[in-house]
């Protein structure tokens, strides 16, 4: 990792652990779509961390944006730099639907309170109007449509669309309305309650590894609904229909590199997103439980008629020393 990154990583995970998250170990096992995951209350995110902005991956912002809307969770990349041009104060940037802020930013919506108000989009900075405010400002003061746009220089159907909602302001048409009608009209951003748009499956991704394929299969013959991931610590979700159970399921062999790493990853996630971890491991010698995660073979799988029998037999595990 870049010197420029790692600093930035542990600016972030401080700022996170200063508000009082809990935040997951750092995802240092695997090309991740996402770096860690933190959790306050009803608020969960999933982070990345990048010094540059301009190098997240339109497949891995793809799948973040897919793990968010599985986890009711919010998106979040933190950076420093678009290209040669350093990210603004206050500023929300977008890449692939994802909203992107840097460290400052950050740290005034977690400490502070104060999110940002500007959304940079091509063309320059906007805002977003308060509609029913806006509205109920022209009214009182006895203002057309027509006569509004007229005096802040818009267009008559410019006025209409900011008071429906459906139109950002540019930040200098903003502060013209809000002069003349003299109240607040720009909305601060909530970047923790980020609403995805246009998610697309990971159907098309083929699934390379042999036994990653025999273990969504056994799900599925399960009752579970399978969805395999590819740029995450984890391999598999496996969820039950309507998210009754839900598992985050990864599958490896017991001496594969980075394997213990991998377990410990996943267990930490497991615990701040609040759902249930399981490897299924294939060789001739098993531990039934890897630092407190329930170990499975195939075999075991197999023989399984109910998701309640696999998720009985991870409780059971989960207690194992």
């Amino acid at each position: 990792m870049l010197p420029e990154r790692l600093i930035l990583l542990e600016n972030v995970k401080r700022a996170f652990k200063e508000a009082g998250f809990a935040i997951s170990m750092y995802c240092k096992v695997k090309s991740t779509c996402f770096d860690l995951v933190a959790r306050k209350n009803k608020i969960l995110l999933f982070v990345k961390v990048l010094y540059n902005v301009d190098s997240l991956q339109q497949e891995h912002a793809k799948e973040l944006k897919l793990l968010s809307l599985i986890f009711s969770a919010s998106p979040l990349v933190v950076g420093e730099k678009s290209g040669h041009t350093t990210l603004e104060d206050g500023v929300v940037y977008e890449r692939y639907g994802i909203p992107v802020i840097n460290i400052n930013s950050l740290i005034y919506a977690l400490i502070e309170g104060k999110f940002p108000i500007v959304i940079a989009k091509r063309g320059g900075f906007f805002v977003k109007i308060d509609s029913k405010a806006l509205r109920s400002e022209r009214i009182r003061k006895n203002l057309s449509l027509g006569l509004l746009a007229e005096m802040v220089g818009v267009s008559r159907k410019t006025i209409y669309e900011y008071e429906r909602g459906s139109m950002d302001a540019t930040v200098e048409t903003a502060h013209k309305l809000e002069n003349l009608l003299d109240t607040k009209l720009t909305q601060p951003i909530n970047i923790f309650a980020w609403k995805i748009e246009d998610v697309e499956s990971l159907e098309n991704e083929s699934i390379e590894n042999e036994l990653k394929e025999i273990v969504c299969e056994l799900l599925s013959e399960l009752g579970f609904g399978v969805i395999p991931t590819f740029r995450t610590p984890f391999d598999v979700v496996a969820k039950t229909p309507e998210a009754k159970i839900v598992i985050l399921t990864g599958v490896g062999y017991p001496g594969e590199r980075g394997i213990r790493k991998r377990i410990k990853v996943v267990k930490s996630i497991s615990q701040i997103i609040r759902k249930y971890a399981v490897f299924v491991l294939e060789g001739k010698r098993v531990s039934p439980n890897i630092d407190g995660v329930p170990i499975l073979k195939t075999s075991e799988l197999k023989r399984m008629e109910e998701p309640e029998e696999l998720l009985n037999t991870i409780i059971k595990r989960q207690i194992i020393n």
